[in-house]
């Protein structure tokens, strides 16, 4: 059936009306959800920002209110004990600076000790001491029972009756300090609030308000700096004041309301699995508001999603087009049926009216022209294509309407050849000026009266180049980021390289890698990490908008090539993005600092190029990586000897221990007291007949990084099994301790490794000590955990290496099963005239006695060293003031034969 014009017109506006409004509908049933589940996220993570933050502090003081010396100082007033406790409040202090104050407080209300942190810890001397029985954090605590604790309100500090500025909001954590059973005071934290604050404004931002109110109404953050801690100065200024309606809803427990106001999303947060006090001043608990007004947040949606709305409209219109198009072709159908109907019943008339319809219902343009290009006809294809109606594009010039491929050259009719047609790409003009791809072939006019005359047969080929196009684009931009790709980066290389040459110019190449991101995938997951890359990307591209290419090489590296002057250019560059990055990225909601490392490469006018520029920028860029977060490094001529020298460790290191150039080095543990050899460690040694003697710094991480640290890690097991077995014939208790790669550690079932090798030798799991550096309990906490409980259950030692990293609580050290501390050498070098390595030695062996951990200090070298540790506390010491390390053979001369006592006794020199 044929439809009519109001067929048509009905069609083609309602189809894309009814579109749009169901467009609209599904839009408006997901816009509530997506603000619902974005508003209780943001909440949450406020929440659990709050809770990590106060229960870390109430762990700490708990921790703290059984430290044994306090434990006995108040029962004995035992001025040493005091000491001890005051050195030990001085170095948590010094970890955790959000400590305020830390205090002892005895029953009647007196302080006995007391630490502040006033950017760097002291302790406040016993005459300063003051009495703090009518402060209500020592009134109300009073019969504290054993494992129940005082928080107080959330305010802001108050010194000598008046609000201390700049405004410190504080929170103090009581714990009493039980003796025999009986209360003996309190032990207070005054924990300073204002870091957790600024990350929950920072959270509940957006363009969405975000309060925090106290359990009666007052603002903590307000829409108003001036409301917020006005209860502080005695003005009654309460959420209640501006939304009466929504604080009844939250006093009644509701988390999600409407009101006139807007869209509330609120979390009420109490500390519910401590045994907390309730009093007058005690913490009741605050309220974690969002307020969403419909109207800004519905700006925002619009905001975010604008490009995909005007994606939308331009498919309605689409729609609405093809609809009419649509009903025209079926028309057109009609009308062809009937036409060859027709046609049929007059048995067509002539040939050249048959070819004449073959013409018009041809997809391929079909234009007849005069030899002097002239247009004479044209079918409705070529109309079509060209954008003419048939009238118009008569008599137009075809040689005018034409250019020879992507570079515009002018068409004749030299170039035709209608003798012999082949195919030609060019590009034809529209009515309104633009021009598409097309492919022509030109032929002579069969039977016609002019000889000069030709056809020209004309295919769009629009579809044909944008697949072409895509396929370029697949092969030389990165998919993720819409960057230039390794294959595009080469042939930018090879371009500035012949420009280098040949026109005399300057250009840097700098590589650019970020620091530790596999943390991001890790903690974030892939798709935050590639939302991460992407803004990157973006970045780097406002950062460098003249760059001759700004790509993505592979992971999270990135190359940038500049044009330059001068090599301050390039530096100059990389402190650019090195500044921009210093802001955080928001992904996501999730605020994300990235730090990152850069290598930089020069290329100088009239030099020949080297092909590995390239890997001279990431040989820079490795430089950079073991600098401090954020730094940068130029290529130099040391660096590329220094990577020959990396590729032969690595082409070398894998046949050392078949060819036997492996040796142990032993080096004496000494008893802190009697100076008597009590052990060794075991120092694994490499030489190469072409290398010489190599560093273990230069070829242990090359093993760990291939692998073969396991294997060597085994071997090194088996030869001091073997030391030790020997060593117990003349000294019983004599142990080896042995360095265990994390890699190796965590590759295999150390506890297993070791009892056989224990049960091979015949040795007592007391002959060998474990040493592990801190950083395998950081990279895999659960899986250290286990593996440490499986040696401690085999009876062997494990000792804490290169000590210093710390822990997020003290009592998370505790958790792990060491038996050894080992104080790294860097403390020791200054003891005993330097105050702040001998202050911080002595807090290390301070918590390691209240731990009962051994402590041993590698590293000593003069006698004022070795007398000032044996003095404070150190179990076992280590160093050349002892002896060096040395082979076996020469460590037994030494230390088997029966003058072994005088010989352990007597420093070398």
């Amino acid at each position: 059936m044929r439809l009519t014009t109001t067929h048509k017109i009905i069609a083609s506006i309602l189809l894309p009306i009814i579109v749009f409004a169901g467009g609209l509908f599904l839009r408006y049933e997901t816009f509530w959800e997506e603000l619902h589940q974005s508003e209780q996220n943001r909440l949450n993570l406020v929440y659990t920002t709050i809770e990590n933050a106060l229960e870390a502090v109430a762990k700490d003081v708990e921790f703290v209110s059984q430290n044994p010396s306090l434990i006995i100082y108040a029962r004995t007033q035992d001025e040493e004990r005091r000491k001890e406790f005051e050195k030990f409040l001085l170095g948590l202090s010094g970890a955790k600076k959000n400590y305020q104050q830390l205090r002892y407080i005895d029953e009647n209300g007196i302080e006995r000790v007391r630490v502040d942190n006033n950017r760097s810890p002291f302790a406040v001397p016993q005459a300063s001491l003051q009495d703090k029985s009518d402060r209500y954090y020592v009134r109300e605590t009073q019969d504290l029972r054993q494992n129940e604790m005082f928080v107080s309100k959330l305010d802001l500090n108050v010194e000598n009756g008046e609000v201390e500025t700049p405004y410190k909001p504080m929170i103090r954590f009581v714990s009493p300090v039980y003796v025999d059973g009986q209360q003996k005071g309190v032990f207070v934290v005054n924990y300073y609030a204002q870091e957790f604050l600024a990350r929950m404004g920072a959270i509940l931002g957006n363009g969405i308000q975000g309060y925090i109110l106290n359990a009666s109404g007052y603002w903590l953050l307000g829409p108003k700096y001036d409301l917020e801690w006005s209860f502080m100065f005695g003005k009654e200024h309460k959420f209640q004041d501006l939304f009466d309606e929504e604080w009844a809803l939250l006093k009644e427990g509701e988390t999600y309301f409407s009101t006139n106001h807007g869209l509330f999303h609120a979390r009420h947060y109490f500390p519910s699995s401590l045994r907390l006090k309730e009093t007058p001043n005690s913490f009741s608990g605050i309220y974690i508001v969002s307020r969403a007004i419909p109207t800004v947040w519905a700006g925002l949606e619009f905001k975010e999603h604008a490009l995909e709305l005007i994606a939308f409209a331009l498919v309605i219109v689409v729609i609405g087009v093809a609809a009419r198009k649509v009903i025209l072709l079926q028309n057109a159908a009609v009308d062809r049926e009937q036409y060859i109907q027709r046609e049929l019943e007059e048995e067509l008339e002539a040939a050249e009216l048959k070819n004449t319809a073959i013409v018009d219902i041809s997809r391929q343009g079909i234009l007849t022209c005069s030899g002097d290009g002239t247009i004479l006809d044209a079918n409705p294809a070529a109309c079509k294509m060209m954008r003419y109606g048939y009238t118009g594009l008569i008599g137009l010039n075809f040689y005018q309407y034409v250019k020879a491929g992507e570079f515009g050259d002018s068409v004749s009719h030299r170039r035709l050849d209608v003798k012999t047609p082949l195919p030609l790409d060019v590009l034809v003009k529209r009515a309104d000026n633009s021009y598409f791809p097309a492919e022509v072939t030109v032929t002579e006019t069969p039977h016609s009266r002019l000889e000069s005359n030709f056809i020209v047969f004309m295919h769009d080929i629009s579809s044909q180049k944008a697949y072409e196009e895509g396929l370029r684009k697949m092969a030389h931009y990165d998919t993720l980021t819409d960057l230039p790709n390794r294959h595009m980066l080469k042939e930018c290389l090879d371009e500035l390289r012949y420009e280098a040459k040949a026109k005399m110019k300057n250009f840097a190449l700098i590589l650019l890698g970020l620091d530790e991101f596999h943390m991001v995938n890790d903690t974030l997951g892939h798709q935050i990490g590639d939302e991460v890359l992407k803004s990157v990307a973006q970045r780097l591209q406002m950062i460098f908008p003249k760059a001759r290419i700004v790509a993505r090489l592979a992971g999270d590296e990135f190359v940038i090539a500049l044009d330059i002057l001068k090599e301050k250019d390039a530096l100059v560059a990389c402190e650019k993005v090195i500044e921009d990055f210093s802001h955080s990225l928001v992904v996501n909601e999730h605020e994300i600092h990235i730090s990152m490392s850069l290598g930089v490469a020069y290329v100088f006018s009239g030099q020949e190029v080297s092909q590995d520029i390239l890997l001279h920028a990431d040989s820079a860029m490795h430089v950079a990586k073991g600098c401090p977060q954020n730094s940068f490094a130029v290529y130099s001529d040391k660096m590329g000897a220094e990577n020959e020298r990396l590729h032969d460790l690595q082409n070398r290191l894998p046949y050392a221990l078949g060819k036997g150039e492996f040796t142990v080095f032993y080096q004496p543990l000494v008893d802190a007291k009697t100076q008597n050899t009590v052990g060794a460690e075991a120092l694994l040694r490499w030489t190469n007949g072409e290398l010489g003697f190599v560093s273990p710094a230069e070829f242990i991480p090359v093993a760990e990084k291939n692998g073969n640290i396991v294997e060597i890690g085994d071997w090194v097991l088996d030869e001091a099994c073997q030391f030790a077995l020997e060593m117990q014939e003349t000294i019983p208790d004599f142990f080896v301790a042995i360095n265990v790669s994390p890699i190796q550690f965590m590759a295999q079932d150390m506890a297993q490794v070791v009892a056989s090798k224990l049960e091979t030798y015949q040795l007592s799991p007391k002959a060998l000590e474990i040493e592990l550096t801190e950083g395998i309990l950081v990279q895999d906490p659960e899986g250290a955990r286990k593996a440490l409980k499986d040696m401690s259950d085999l009876g062997v030692s494990v000792s804490i290496d290169d000590f210093g990293t710390g822990y997020s609580s003290l009592s998370y050290l505790s958790q792990y099963p060491f038996k050894t501390l080992k104080i790294d050498r860097s403390f020791i070098m200054g003891i005993p005239h330097d105050k702040p390595s001998r202050g911080l030695s002595a807090a290390i062996l301070s918590m390691a006695k209240e731990l009962n951990l051994q402590v041993i200090a590698e590293g000593t070298e003069t006698k004022e060293q070795v007398d000032w540790l044996a003095a404070s506390g150190a179990h076992i010491l280590q160093g050349y003031y002892f002896d060096k390390p040395m082979p076996k053979e020469q460590f037994k001369v030494r230390y088997f034969d029966e003058g072994l006592e005088e010989v352990a006794n007597t420093p070398s020199s």
